[in-house]
């Protein structure tokens, strides 16, 4: 345990047998014996750099969404390249994908894949079903399989933010050139902008007023538009788009929007997933917590249970949140005693 204290979640940060000889105060040949027993038991990756490095394997595939062919490389160069070369699809990780989400994930594959540009997407579910989660995955999808460049951006924009203030969405969305309004001392980057060759995911779509999705419209029909205070210059847009409602979209988007998104896609909720999955997010989520803690963490058959027989109303996210409060209690009583 005290060694695993030591592993930080950063690939550059590795841990050496002076670091652990000085943090154990012990030999260093018997500190590089504790280190080489771990890399035995697929526990730490040694790479025969100078000095030799070890690294946390579960942090680095974790971190990296990867899987390592083996525990000892020859340099940082050979490890890199194995982690290259076994790059996870990121869907692989979530939760279902080969069960109650596969066919969902199967449409945003072909979706992103389409032509060069992708095809607009929006994914409808109830909050906390993992329409944002599903969104970033589809970013990484089209970045490992080279469809956008690797320096291009996810940009994630919370329009409930702006359900008041739709001027102010439509300023930070094209940007803004000097003098504009009151105020404009400088030109401003827009989120549109920001997300060039990349996604602009707009969540909570439906909390635009008509007008912001009319201007919505036009710029994903002629992936043109100006910056806010001039009228004259045409910006030319390349980003992709992405969207997310917890609403029935007929409802709250014009219909001029709604036939710009070709691929519209229901999550289910947590409920309609079955046991099998709500134990498998139960085991991903505690993973994720172990690494936060550095410690290992034990599931009672009664706490199991009620998961189980619980019904979570914010489907994926309460359950998360659920299980981050009960690991912290225990955390820190376990420190007290």
């Amino acid at each position: 345990f005290l060694l695993e204290q030591l592993f930080d979640d950063r690939l550059e940060n590795f841990v050496s047998s002076q670091i652990v000889a000085d943090y154990l105060k012990i030999s260093r040949n018997r500190a590089s014996s504790y280190l080489n027993s771990l890399v035995v038991q697929d526990k730490v990756v040694k790479v025969n750099s100078r000095p030799v490095g070890f690294y946390h394997k579960q942090k680095l595939e974790f971190l990296f969404k990867t899987k390592l062919s083996k525990n000892e490389f020859s340099s940082l160069f050979e490890l890199q390249s194995d982690m290259n070369e076994y790059l996870l699809d990121p869907f692989s990780e979530v939760i279902g994908y080969d069960s109650s989400l596969e066919n969902i994930i199967f449409q945003c594959k072909a979706a992103a894949s389409y032509s060069t540009d992708g095809l607009p997407t929006m994914l409808v579910g109830k909050s906390g079903t993992g329409k944002s989660y599903l969104a970033e995955k589809i970013y990484e999808f089209t970045k490992i399989e080279k469809i956008i460049p690797d320096t291009s951006s996810f940009v994630h924009v919370n329009c409930s933010d702006y359900s008041d203030n739709p001027d102010f969405f439509l300023a930070n969305l094209f940007g803004t050139v000097k003098g504009s309004y009151t105020g404009a001392y400088k030109d401003t980057t827009g989120l549109i902008e920001k997300a060039q060759n990349g996604y602009l995911f707009l969540d909570e779509i439906h909390a635009l007023n008509s007008n912001c999705q009319e201007k919505l419209f036009q710029l994903m029909d002629t992936s043109k538009y100006h910056k806010l205070g001039d009228n004259e210059k045409w910006y030319q847009s390349s980003a992709r788009f992405l969207f997310a409602t917890t609403e029935y979209p007929s409802t709250k988007l014009l219909p001029t929007l709604l036939r710009r998104i070709p691929v519209i896609l229901s999550v289910p909720p947590l409920i309609e997933r079955g046991n099998k999955e709500k134990l498998s997010l139960v085991a991903y989520l505690l993973e994720k917590e172990q690494i936060n803690i550095g410690k290992t963490i034990k599931v009672s058959d009664s706490f199991l249970n009620y998961i189980l027989e619980r019904e979570f109303s914010g489907n994926v996210g309460e359950l998360s949140n659920l299980l981050k409060i009960s690991v912290a209690k225990e955390n820190y009583l376990s420190k007290r005693n």
